[in-house]
């Protein structure tokens, strides 16, 4: 009977032993002592399964998605490496408490062409970086927008938008924050048909 004994750190088997007398077969397998000395005791005729693969874990910001999960377009540009290529823009409102019944000015999906797409990722894309340190931001009513950025043949991002707290925003690489631009929520009303929009236009207000 060969018996193999499978050694932490290595991928070869103890040499095999053989067992003469019937008796110590049985006596042996019933056990469960087969093999050297310090192995974790089984059952006779099986082996230690092999080790799983180690699974390796990535963390990203929201929006985000890993480069196994990205078209190559995706990652070789995204929407501030092709603003030119962007011939459409979809944006998409959700609350998340809809308790608070915020009442808005326009409808909760938008949809936009090439030239007022462009504007709105250029709007987006000149936000400065989200500063680091601890910051105390006004109250998120959980109002957030979803802006899909697509060009021929390819969907090239889907950018996170939310108008109040800290006003982040996602899915551009580094995160961003409109909260130091106010002129933002201006340019980007003015791309999606909205006039003399402001912060609070996206934000919502709540009823009287």
């Amino acid at each position: 009977m060969t018996v193999r004994n499978v050694v932490s750190g290595g991928a070869l088997a103890v040499a095999a032993c053989l067992l003469a007398a019937s008796g110590q077969i049985g006596a042996a397998a019933a056990s469960g002592q087969i093999g050297a000395a310090g192995a974790t005791p089984r059952a006779a005729g099986k082996l230690d399964a092999a080790p799983p693969a180690l699974a390796t874990t990535h963390a990203h910001a929201p929006g985000e998605g890993s480069a196994a999960q990205l078209s190559p377009s995706r990652v070789a540009g995204g929407v501030c490496g092709d603003i030119a290529t962007i011939d459409k823009l979809v944006v998409r409102r959700h609350n998340s408490i809809p308790e608070n019944h915020l009442r808005f000015s326009f409808p909760a999906v938008l949809t936009r062409g090439a030239l007022s797409a462009r504007q709105a990722a250029r709007a987006l894309c000149a936000l400065p970086p989200m500063p680091s340190g601890v910051f105390h931001c006004p109250a998120d009513l959980g109002v957030v927008y979803d802006l899909a950025f697509s060009a021929p043949g390819a969907e090239l991002a889907t950018v996170i938008l939310e108008p109040a707290g800290c006003e982040t925003v996602s899915g551009l690489g580094s995160l961003r924050s409109a909260a130091r631009s106010p002129g933002f929520w201006r340019t980007l009303g003015a791309a999606l048909g909205l006039r003399s929009a402001n912060q609070a236009t996206f934000a919502g207000s709540l009823p009287n």
